[in-house]
């Protein structure tokens, strides 16, 4: 038997009171800051409703200067409470690890009577899904406004502070084991991602005697090939039930068309909007439109190769992108850059490292969110079971 299982078969055998939230913590609400309070450097930070995400607050740009003379002292953050938006985002809650920290009007601040629960206990109870959910469908109005009553009204078992203390201790482990984990794989990750990049530049660098000792031609791409232009489509024109995907302006595509314009194993670089300067490759027909350049495949480049090669362009194409009006690469600016023109069969040779490569890397980019996922639906599993009691009969 668990130390859990023997505390609850002494302290609580015939299951836990259910409660609701007004009998065991206190709410406030955040303060009505005027904007011309708010300021970007200050004493104190202020939490607003978009610094609320995944259970956690996070602290923005926003300060105020000097305390208000009518702020109360509970709504003056020390660190152990729980913030719930009252409106927009409704129901999202977070938990605050900050001093001193000041919240906006609309957010809740619940803070736990410690006669009854503990601040861990209550952390685990109100931060989840199963809480957010409550509060979002007892919201009204465009914003689904919630009201205090509301949250007041949830209910929540209350076992014996010892209980809570232990579940309370097992979450918390289950947390760090499952952070240190996330950290180790996102830490693999990042070594793998350099190793590769350090790889692909070594590769695609042409100046090492030894292995190229006549050296390697380099010409203007535009010598060897074309920078097309696409065309645009209207939005009437797109759907989704498309055969052939449609790039304009971004690497996601805008949409799907009947028909395509350039065919699969084409570099592409995105020259208008936020992500000019941007490369891709499709390895499927498409239609690119007038938000896209398109390098013609020619006999003298293989196409993988060149987008290896303009990968590592793109933060200088990104520089010289005019951001006057909406953000735009001339097609001068592509044609112009000086690229290797090694041998075709050497061209091969590195593309088939480089895919090797690249594949192990994707690997472990779709492998790590999928691990914490899993991750979390564990711990998710876990925390329902060990916060569900038998309610005691009255």
């Amino acid at each position: 038997m668990s130390r859990l299982d023997a505390l609850i078969a002494e302290l609580c055998p015939d299951g836990v009171e259910y409660v609701e939230l007004e009998k065991v913590i206190e709410i406030t609400d955040g303060y009505p800051f005027k904007s011309n309070e708010i300021k970007e450097i200050g004493e104190f930070p202020l939490i607003k409703i978009s610094e609320i995400n995944n259970g956690e607050i996070h602290k923005g740009n926003f300060f105020i200067a000097e305390l208000p003379e009518n702020i109360k002292n509970k709504q003056i953050l020390s660190g152990k409470e729980v913030l719930v938006a009252m409106s927009g985002s409704t129901g999202k809650t977070g938990i605050n690890r900050f001093s001193k920290i000041l919240v906006n009007q609309r957010i809740a601040i619940l803070r736990n009577h410690e006669k009854f629960l503990t601040n861990g206990f209550m952390k685990h109870l109100l931060v989840n899904s199963k809480f957010e959910k409550y509060c979002f469908e007892h919201g009204t109005g465009p914003q689904r406004n919630l009201s205090k009553s509301d949250i007041y009204k949830y209910r929540i078992p209350i076992p014996p502070l010892p209980v809570q203390h232990e579940i309370v201790r097992i979450l918390d482990t289950f947390t760090e084991l499952t952070a240190e984990l996330t950290a180790e794989l996102t830490a693999e990750l990042t070594a793998r991602r350099k190793q590769y990049e350090y790889y692909r530049d070594w590769l695609l660098s042409f100046n090492d005697k030894e292995r190229y000792p006549d050296g390697v031609e380099y010409v203007e791409l535009g010598e060897v090939s074309n920078v097309l232009r696409g065309r645009r489509l209207t939005k009437s024109q797109l759907s989704s039930a498309g055969k052939f995907p449609v790039f304009h302006g971004g690497l996601a595509p805008l949409g799907y068309y009947e028909q395509y314009n350039r065919p699969a194993n084409t570099v592409m670089v995105i020259n208008v909007g936020a992500s000019a300067g941007t490369v891709g490759y499709s390895r499927v027909d498409f239609w690119s439109s007038d938000g896209c350049y398109c390098i013609e495949q020619t006999e003298l480049l293989n196409s993988k190769f060149l987008y290896y090669l303009l990968i590592g362009f793109q933060p200088f194409l990104m520089s010289r992108v005019r951001v006057a009006g909406i953000p735009t690469l001339d097609a001068i600016v592509v044609e112009k850059l000086q690229i290797p023109l090694p041998p075709l069969s050497e061209q091969h040779r590195i593309v088939e490292i480089l895919d090797r490569f690249d594949a192990l890397c994707n690997d472990l980019t779709s492998g790590l969110p999928a691990e914490i996922e899993a991750r979390r639906k564990q711990y998710e599993y876990y925390r329902d079971k060990l916060l569900t009691f038998k309610e005691k009969k009255a």
